[in-house]
Order: structure tokens, then C-alpha cells, then sequence
């Protein structure tokens, strides 16, 4: 949905050119969910740290 406001805001801008500018967040949040699935227990980590 931030795509097409930043669309909306930014009409000179191609819609494409704002994917491109997404896919390294998209990768990285890919990355940080595989690591969630793979251990679990990084999840709880900082809470039972305190």
C-alpha cells in the first residue's frame, strides 16, 4: 500500500523504479523470518535477557 502512495506523492517516479528501491527491505525481512523459523528461541532471547 506505501507503494502506490509514494506513487501518489511522487507522480514523476515510475511505479517500478519504487520496487526496485523495495527488494533489498523485502530480502531482508526474508532473511530475518528464516531465521525466526530455523530458531525459534532468538525470538524470546532479549526478553530473558532482563
Amino acid at each position: 500500500m506505501s507503494v502506490f502512495v509514494l506513487k501518489a506523492v511522487l507522480s514523476e517516479v515510475p511505479v517500478a523504479r519504487i520496487f526496485r528501491g523495495l527488494v533489498p527491505f523485502v530480502g531482508v525481512d526474508l532473511v530475518r523470518l528464516g531465521l525466526l523459523v530455523v530458531f525459534p528461541p532468538i525470538a524470546l532471547w532479549l526478553r530473558n535477557t532482563i
